[in-house]
């Protein structure tokens, strides 16, 4: 690189400042240019734009940092085929130092000028808004004398804004000396000073302003009303003081003429910068600005300890310094404390989430098959700078979130299907269709109110193979009503209402919306029942998920299983097909036995839907009040508006044959309980 490119002095010439800064920077451009040509180390048209782009910038904003970020990241290697070669790779590689194009970025970076023009610019634009915050924090105050103080601060805030300056010093030092902690004033005072002549030049009194502003910070306390605003203040205060003593001590940027009375004004600049830091240790750059101090006073071991402490906090940190000239005598330094922190942050973190992923990963390949093809993302390929193992660290740990949600999507998945597969033992698939619901004259034992209709089921369904079986029962309810005990027993002497709250209870216990709202506040006025002193409202949610009672249809059309005859068996039923009374048999066949109790469910052989138990054993509740039939066609009937009782379905134990018809209805009030009485549930 040729003699004249230089770390840029501050220039106090008559020409704008903005000129000056874009002859120096093509002046750099095209020495720059030239050496990268003849090195052959980058393209020298990206290091012309580069150094253009950030010539506009302030040293150490967010976009010179992204972009600085950007040129020293390295492509990673997808997939983790061959971790754990990788691993041992990035160990070694990441010991020996940085790669040469992330130095020689490090160093062009050290040439960058500072942009004042722009950097006041900004800060005065901002300095309106600011000063808008920090006033609202004591907008209520009602002492006599704070009010005063107000009133003398607004007036200066007036002035100020209007460049009227000596008249903003007089009443800010009036409203001082009413309350001398006022960090408010004491800071617009600071400004005022700072700012208080010329459009980017010199200060009116540069050790006024450092005294105020310092003041400003003295008095910030943690318990003062609206402290975040006061945090943002002590930030700006930093920002302001970096900017005086780089405006005052001008020839530092060369690195030369380090007289006594700009060392003392480093040394206070950098108490000013650690007074704040100690308010608040998310105060970052005051620790980066005590770092800038240090190097300018020759303390480079504990600059370099405060850069340490935050970089790991903040990775910008770990590229302003190189973009910061007045770092220039610790760069080498700087590079070897990268060197350092990444091959910590390998060995601390990397290196461990490499290796449990690995593990992770096989655990998961084990368990749940391949892997998906999304997660094989970016893995470090060589050796990295400090930032690209930051971005390394943090790829791993989206890697390693990212396998732990798809194990827990494959987990859920997995559970769901051994749900499906449990439900499915339990319950049968009864598709739609349409049969004809009730009685054909002739068919004996019949009764009046079985007329013969044709209704369709247009929705397909589930039903559980069984009745409800004691244990299940418990399970859900916590207690056991039955008669005759034993887990697979039908569970008995339950009411409507019971096995309405059982549908309820056991759909929300699965994760499922219930298909009843239940009201017990008050008395359902479609129920007739003189012996139902409970009378809830249940209403039933059609659109639900969640277990409900069947229709008094979709028990019917479950019940045949395609047949037309008496029983799903045919024209008969023998106690060997079903538990009721055996004394009494169907339209005189022979009798049979008696059990006089009920059986454990699924005795008895299935019917063509694979049901079990639909006649004998116990009634079973339906959702539906008794009503009379209509003769015409009905597609999803539930029944009538109105009633006294609700459909009892299948027969019983205790009962003969002609009580188990497919067709015949039984009925009971919503509160009645029976040893002979329980229910069966379906499902969407």
């Amino acid at each position: 690189m040729s003699n004249n490119v230089q770390l840029v002095p501050y220039y106090s010439g008559d020409s704008d400042y903005r000129d000056y800064m874009v002859e120096v920077a093509s002046a750099m451009v095209d020495d720059i240019s030239a050496a990268t040509v003849a090195t052959g180390a980058m393209a020298s048209a990206k290091i012309t734009q580069a150094i253009e782009e950030q010539t506009y910038a302030v040293v150490g904003s967010q976009e010179a940092i992204a972009r600085n970020i950007t040129a020293t990241n390295r492509y990673l290697l997808s997939g983790f085929s061959g971790l754990a070669a990788q691993n041992a790779q990035l160990s070694r590689e990441v010991s020996s130092g940085f790669s040469e194009l992330s130095y020689q970025m490090g160093k062009l970076g050290s040439t960058f000028a500072i942009g004042f023009a722009r950097t006041i610019d900004t800060m005065r634009e901002s300095s309106q808004a600011i000063c808008d915050k920090l006033d609202a924090i004591n907008e209520n105050v009602s002492n006599p004398f704070l009010v005063k103080s107000r009133e003398l601060y607004r007036r200066a805030l007036v002035s100020y804004t209007k460049g009227f300056y000596e008249e903003a010093v007089e009443d800010l030092n009036e409203a001082i000396k009413i309350n001398k902690t006022d960090y408010i004033s004491w800071f617009l005072l600071g400004k005022t000073y700072l700012f208080g002549a010329g459009e980017f030049s010199c200060v009116i009194d540069l050790d006024a302003s450092i005294t105020a502003l310092s003041s400003a910070a003295k008095y910030i306390k943690p318990d003062t009303a609206g402290y975040s605003e006061a945090r943002l203040m002590a930030s700006e205060i930093c920002f302001y003081l970096g900017l005086a003593r780089q405006t005052k001590a001008k020839e530092l940027l060369v690195f030369k003429h380090k007289d006594d009375g700009v060392q003392s004004l480093i040394a206070e600049t950098q108490r000013a910068f650690e007074q704040s830091y100690t308010y608040s240790n998310d105060m970052l750059e005051s620790r980066y600005n005590t770092a800038r101090c240090k190097v300018l006073l020759g303390d480079t071991h504990s600059a370099l300890q405060d850069l340490e402490s935050i970089i790991p906090r903040d990775k910008i940190y770990a590229v302003k310094p190189i973009t910061d000239p007045d770092f220039g005598p610790i760069l080498d330094d700087f590079y070897e404390l990268l060197r350092r922190l990444a091959v910590d942050l390998y060995r601390q973190q990397a290196k461990p989430l490499c290796d449990a992923l690995f593990d992770e990963i096989q655990h998961y390949e084990a368990r749940y098959g391949a892997l998906p093809i999304e997660l094989a993302q970016e893995m470090p390929k060589e050796t990295l700078p400090y930032l690209d193992m930051f971005d390394a660290v943090a790829n791993l740990l989206f890697l390693k979130k990212k396998l732990e949600q798809q194990a827990e999507q494959a987990r859920q998945a997995a559970l769901a299907e051994q749900k499906r597969q449990a439900f499915l033992k339990k319950f049968v698939y009864i598709s739609a269709g349409t049969f004809m619901m009730g009685s054909p004259k002739g068919e004996p034992d019949r009764s009046s109110d079985e007329t013969q209709h044709q209704v369709r089921i247009s929705r397909d369904f589930y039903m559980s193979k069984c009745e409800v079986t004691q244990k299940e029962y418990q399970e859900v309810m916590r207690t056991n009503p039955s008669y005759f005990e034993g887990d697979n027993l039908p569970v008995e002497q339950v009411s409507w209402y019971d096995a309405i709250e059982y549908c309820n209870a056991k759909s929300l216990k699965e994760g499922l919306t219930p298909a009843y709202t239940i009201d017990k506040s008050r008395k359902d006025p479609n129920n007739r029942a003189d012996d139902d002193d409970l009378k809830w409202v249940v209403t039933w949610s059609r659109s639900a998920n969640g277990y409900r009672l069947p229709t008094e249809a979709e028990w019917e059309y479950a019940c045949r299983g395609g047949t037309a005859t008496p029983f799903s068996t045919g024209n008969n039923i023998t106690t060997d097909q079903a538990n009721y009374n055996g004394n009494y048999p169907y339209n005189g066949n022979a009798t049979g036995t008696n059990r006089e109790k009920t059986t454990p469910v699924g005795s008895f052989t299935a019917n063509a839907w694979g049901l079990y138990d639909m006649h004998g054993n116990v009634w079973e509740w339906c959702w539906d009040w008794k009503g009379d039939y209509s003769s015409s066609s009905q597609t999803d009937p539930s029944g009538v508006a109105s009633g006294t009782y609700r459909v009892l379905r299948g027969g019983e134990w205790n009962l003969g044959a002609r009580a188990l018809r497919s067709a015949l209805r039984n009925y009971r009030d919503a509160t009645s309980r029976y040893n002979y009485v329980g229910f069966r549930v379906v499902r969407p």
